[in-house]
């Protein structure tokens, strides 16, 4: 099946119903949307199927919301996804993957006109594959996250320079990262590997986590097996291997990792890792840029 855009209006009608609208009918399904600021206009990003392999196949569109024409904004070969409105609605924040798109490949952030054109790639974030937030209150920056070794980082990157600033340290993981409104504050969730995850706020001119939940309060209290980050590099010296385990047992720790990952098998590299060593998460990273593997993954 097929997933397609419909609107709801709030009011209800005079039979006391609210009856959606359907406002695309395209054969592609539409993966992410955004708004335009004066509430006219929908950008989103699709593909031909909602299979997993398809999303190489990610394009832009917009939608205009009262007569529910739709039109491309762009199509490329590279694989377009995640477009977000700037506050002044004149331009569209997106990732664009590599020319092919390739599953190991990278992505980088790109601007484009609201009204269409060619769009402008800014700087390569560390590990080329950021998640995009949001734009910061006057619109002169795009905040985005990003695994880094076994943890987040939050970024802010210049939409002028493609200058990147990096917004927060320490070891916690970050997901469900959003943006107000007004670009003034942040909503997450955070945890680490002897914390269970709860929801925060933060100032956006300021990474300075509030907790705001108590959800998983009572999972605080109980004892955990002790984790610890270790590294090592193979034998060309430039592959920098991370990874992130928990003991099974409370106070088992952990040696010098001993396995040898040669550079040409550096992107099955996880499975030879998680098999001997036994990591519940693996990053493995080079001196430039890092992969982030989850158990099972392909």
């Amino acid at each position: 099946k097929q997933r397609r855009h419909y609107v709801v209006p709030p009011a209800k009608d005079a039979a006391g119903k609210r009856e959606p609208r359907k406002l695309t009918s395209s054969d592609y399904n539409i993966t992410e949307f955004n708004w335009s600021p004066d509430g006219k206009a929908i950008a989103f990003a699709h593909q031909k199927t909602s299979g997993a392999n398809d999303w190489t196949s990610g394009d832009l569109s917009v939608v205009d919301v009262a007569s529910g024409k739709a039109q491309a904004l762009l199509s490329s070969p590279a694989a377009e996804g995640d477009p977000i409105y700037s506050r002044d609605g004149k331009w569209i924040a997106l990732t664009v993957s590599d020319n092919p798109p390739r599953w190991a490949g990278g992505t980088t952030i790109n601007i484009l006109p609201a009204t269409g054109g060619a769009p402008r790639a800014l700087a390569a974030s560390f590990d080329e594959q950021p998640d995009l937030i949001g734009w910061n209150a006057d619109g002169k920056q795009l905040y985005f996250s990003e695994a880094r070794g076994t943890t987040t980082r939050i970024y802010a990157i210049n939409a002028d320079t493609g200058a990147i600033t990096e917004f927060n340290k320490g070891d916690n993981a970050y997901g469900n990262i959003t943006i107000n409104r007004t670009g003034t504050a942040f909503g997450f969730a955070m945890q680490a590997t002897d914390k269970p995850a709860e929801a925060y706020v933060s100032r956006a001119d300021g990474f300075q986590p509030v907790q705001v939940s108590r959800a998983n309060a009572e999972l605080a209290k109980l004892p955990v097996g002790k984790s610890e980050v270790i590294q090592w590099k193979s034998r060309d010296g430039l592959d920098a291997l991370t990874g992130a385990g928990t003991a099974a047992t409370l106070g088992d720790s952990f040696g010098p990792a001993t396995i040898d990952v040669p550079p040409e098998s550096w992107v099955a590299a996880h499975e030879v890792l998680r098999d001997a060593v036994g990591f519940s998460r693996l990053v493995i990273q080079r001196a430039s840029a890092s992969r982030d593997v989850e158990p099972g993954a392909r």
